[in-house]
């Protein structure tokens, strides 16, 4: 987890052109997983495997010495991954503010991969009503209210350790789909009047939308 967290923290350094350097930071993390490794597989390697019989296992008496070692080594990872975080979140920050030139909803990658997938936003308690999405292009992306200012929606392809800024548009509610539908006192239903497929189903208190639109119709 340290050393996944550390190459998003220099990857989104990267963007954050003109911020203060992050390198002492960076500069201990590593140092706290070189210490764990040094350590740990400094003592690993001195045959522990060989102090014991083939019969027996991590849990036997000789072993103890050993396990003891490892647990107290666990300090150094533990220090690198807090490391880590603290390097990431000021980077992410950094990054995401050197990005937008107007108000956005940055989407960030730590993989080494491309990703897409379900992103959930909660605007915060009294914060503004999100209507609509649009990325990067200006088209826009779908998305939906799933309790009080919180909403879920799938964002474009995200480069490796990269970013996305999305530009929100604020007001009411989502809009929702056009179409006949049913409606009670707690739930309003939404279907396709020409293939009776349901595409809604939301609390009217609420606001939130109980159908999954990415699953099977």
């Amino acid at each position: 987890d340290a050393q996944r967290t550390l190459r998003a923290a220099e990857a989104w350094h990267t963007l954050a052109a003109g911020e203060p350097p992050v390198l002492k930071t960076v500069g201990d993390c590593r140092e706290q997983l070189q210490l764990y490794i040094d350590h740990t597989c400094g003592l690993s390697e001195w045959g522990w495997d060989k102090v014991f019989g083939k019969d027996g296992d991590c849990r036997a008496p000789e072993f103890d010495r050993y396990r003891r070692s490892w647990a107290s080594k666990r300090q150094y990872a533990d220090q690198a991954l807090a490391l880590a975080q603290r390097t990431a979140r000021s980077t992410f920050h950094a990054a995401a503010s050197a990005g937008a030139n107007a108000p956005s909803v940055v989407v960030a990658n730590e993989c080494p991969f491309p990703m897409s997938g379900p992103v959930e936003l909660y605007t915060g308690r009294g914060g503004p009503t999100l209507c609509g999405l649009q990325d990067e292009q200006g088209n826009d992306i779908p998305i939906q209210q799933t309790g009080n200012r919180r909403y879920v929606f799938v964002p474009p392809e995200t480069p490796a350790f990269g970013m996305r800024w999305l530009h929100p548009q604020f007001g009411s509610a989502p809009p929702q789909p056009e179409g006949p539908g049913l409606r009670s006192d707690w739930l309003e239903l939404g279907f396709d009047p020409d293939s009776g497929a349901i595409h809604s189903l939301r609390d009217r208190a609420t606001g939130r939308e109980w159908l999954d639109p990415t699953s099977p119709g």
